[in-house]
């Protein structure tokens, strides 16, 4: 009875208008990620699967630029009647609107939907330093004056933050070192330039896979499938550390209810296909099956746990 009164709202919207029954025409999907890059593919993916079932086309839109500002502006100028939605990182959603003044309110302006991907970093260091757990390398970084060599994906962006925070919680001298993105930062520990990095598995496994990096943890509430004997930072003996990255769909802000619960209907049952879930599983990430109210809880909570982050570490944006 539920899901017989839940589709005849979903059909309804519009009707009562006069307008069509949602969707009746093609979605477009904006994204401040490049083309072919792993934000791109997979939003693809998902429109793909959306697409199919919504019985619409479902069409990516790549606004690249300003960290993720472009798309953002984009989305909050869009009608809200769910034919343009968004799909950014957490670091569009959240460090920018902390770090920069923007045109709009991600807060004000967005309503989520759906978390489509979400994840941990894991802080990997050279195989060749001598530390195997993280305890090793903390004592290890106590040991040396000048500190150790994290790098990061660029100053003011969620690695630069998860080094500082590191090092502030642990209390040791940690030198942050940027590249040009957490494949290079990855690299870079594999080859010995820096010390560690904390970065999506994706950009780890092929290291660790040759025996380049030591994945000491999970800066996460529980092991990954793609790394189940790597260990939580909280068993490795540091709690309180956790540092997820995700990627959130967003609607305009006044978007019709039932509208909202349709699509966070359609990306739990996308989520489950298996094209999509091995993509997912493949980088080390999971779907959260978040209601609309519990991912709406999730991003609030996340805004307040990177602002105190943000403020405590004193680092800039570049």
């Amino acid at each position: 009875m539920r899901t017989l009164i839940f589709i005849l709202l979903c059909s309804s919207v519009g009707a009562a208008s006069g307008q069509p029954a949602w969707p009746s025409k093609p979605i477009r999907v904006l994204t401040g990620a490049s083309a072919g890059s792993a934000v791109d593919l997979r939003a693809r993916l998902y429109g793909q699967k959306l697409g199919e079932s919504l019985g619409q086309p479902v069409i990516v839109e790549n606004r690249p630029g300003a960290s993720g500002a472009i798309a953002g502006e984009a989305l909050a100028k869009a009608p809200a009647d769910g034919y343009t939605l968004l799909i950014a990182s957490n670091s569009d959603i959240i460090l920018n609107p902390l770090l920069n003044a923007l045109r709009y309110d991600p807060r004000r302006d967005f309503v989520p939907i759906a978390v489509p991907i979400a994840g941990y970093l894991l802080l990997g260091v050279n195989a060749d330093l001598g530390a195997g757990s993280v305890r090793e390398l903390v004592r290890l970084a106590k040991s040396k004056p000048a500190g150790l060599h994290c790098g990061t994906n660029g100053e003011g962006t969620f690695q630069s933050y998860a080094c500082a925070y590191f090092a502030r919680v642990t209390q040791i001298q940690m030198n942050r070192v940027p590249y040009k993105g957490t494949s290079q930062a990855a690299l870079a520990v594999a080859s010995g330039e820096v010390e560690l990095a904390m970065a999506v598995t994706f950009d780890f496994l092929p290291h660790i896979r040759a025996g380049k990096v030591r994945p000491l943890a999970v800066l996460g509430p529980q092991r990954l499938g793609s790394t189940p004997e790597v260990p939580t930072i909280a068993e490795a003996g540091y709690p309180g550390l956790d540092m997820s990255v995700w990627s959130l769909a967003v609607a305009p802000a006044g978007t019709a209810e039932p509208v909202l619960r349709r699509l966070n209907a359609e990306f739990a049952k996308a989520a489950r296909h298996p094209d999509v879930e091995k993509s997912i599983t493949a980088t080390g990430g999971f779907y959260p099956p978040y209601s609309l109210e519990e991912v709406a809880a999730f991003v609030r909570s996340e805004h307040e746990r990177w602002k105190r982050v943000v403020a405590e570490s004193g680092i800039k944006a570049d």
